[in-house]
């Protein structure tokens, strides 16, 4: 059940009556509290340190402090401005109530829906705007979830992406942790481009999970799902063949695939994808390390090797017998950690 904190001013009674409404016509489906002064807010946080969601009303006099209302990595949220000015707070989505205050809001924010309230038009009931505004929240309970799975899930991601790139679940370096959540990761991978991956893996594993549909959530503007380097369709097993998938990097050999990678991840950042296309190359056994390196050396590309190393360990479990250098924790390493794990981040 999702819990939703409504924030209003004590003075906007509109919104009040927004709220209550709202609240009543939800029922059950979520749990939801509601403040209208920094006391109350106070109050309520430290009865409930976080909650899923934080939909703003209008533009309350005081300012709505993410460290007063839980962990501002996971907190999300919403703002139904009622017509007045937008607040300074970075909203997953923006709710407008016409659609001409949707053309006015869509020229300030990237995401942008429109739901009627009923207070003030017959063109909808509060059941309908319940709905409407129920599909919201979960859509953005549903975006950015790298932040929200738990170490559990991001270990059996990584043990995962390790067996399948190695092809061998004799690669796992622990078993896959029974709390996991696999819809979630299933649809983290998805976006990643590497769900065939994930897949993989289970089967190497033995572990029987359901492949999850993909969530409806809110990605950045312009957000695409990765696809293998120059190639316009996957070449992913697609004749469900228990054969390990293969990323084809323009038929090259995987000596001259690598630079290509590393200039790729240089030019647009790293994807999951593109660390998992750079770990199956280095684990190729016709892998000559002495040329790629001088490649590397070439093309300026030995420090972004370094780096991405460290990045690799953590996110596919590479060990360095696969490493053609030493890893390096500097600061493009965490540059780069920074890109790949604020990629679906909707408010970036």
């Amino acid at each position: 059940m999702l819990s939703i904190l409504h924030v209003y001013d004590e003075n906007d009674t509109m919104a009040a009556r927004y709220v209550a409404m709202l609240s009543d016509a939800m029922g059950e489906g979520v749990h939801a509290a509601s403040v209208s002064t920094v006391a109350q807010l106070k109050e309520v946080a430290n009865r409930q340190p976080a909650f899923d969601i934080v939909h703003i009303h209008g533009c309350p006099a005081f300012f709505v402090k993410r460290s007063e209302i839980g962990d501002h990595n996971v907190q999300r949220f919403i703002i139904t401005p009622h017509g007045h000015p937008l607040p300074c707070v970075p909203a997953y989505v923006v709710v407008a109530r016409s659609p001409m205050e949707y053309d006015i809001l869509v020229k300030l924010h990237p995401h942008v829906e429109t739901v009627r309230n009923p207070i003030i038009t017959r063109t909808t009931t509060p059941a309908n705007c319940a709905a409407q505004m129920m599909h919201i929240y979960q859509r953005v309970a549903h975006s950015y979830l790298l932040p929200l799975m738990s170490p559990s899930s991001r270990q059996a991601l990584a043990t995962l992406l390790c067996v399948a790139i190695g092809d061998d679940a004799r690669w796992a370096p622990h078993p896959l942790p029974a709390d996991a959540d696999y819809p979630q990761l299933q649809a983290y991978a998805q976006l990643e481009g590497v769900l065939p991956l994930v897949t993989r893996g289970l089967q190497l594993m033995a572990v029987d999970v359901p492949e999850s549909e993909p969530m409806d959530c809110y990605l950045p503007a312009g957000y695409r799902v990765p696809v293998p380097l120059n190639v316009e369709h996957s070449t992913l097993n697609d004749d469900h063949s228990d054969a390990p998938p293969k990323f084809n990097v323009q038929r090259l050999t995987f000596n001259e695939s690598i630079p290509v990678l590393l200039a790729d991840i240089k030019a647009h950042g790293p994807s999951l994808l593109r660390l998992c296309e750079v770990a199956q190359a280095l684990h190729d056994d016709n892998l000559d390390e002495d040329r790629l390196m001088q490649q590397l050396d070439e093309h300026r590309l030995r420090p972004l090797m370094a780096s991405l190393l460290t990045l690799l360990s953590q996110q596919v479990l590479l060990t360095e017998g696969f490493m053609p250098c030493q890893p390096a924790d500097d600061r493009l390493a965490k540059q780069l950690q920074l890109q790949l794990e604020t990629r679906q981040c909707p408010i970036m």
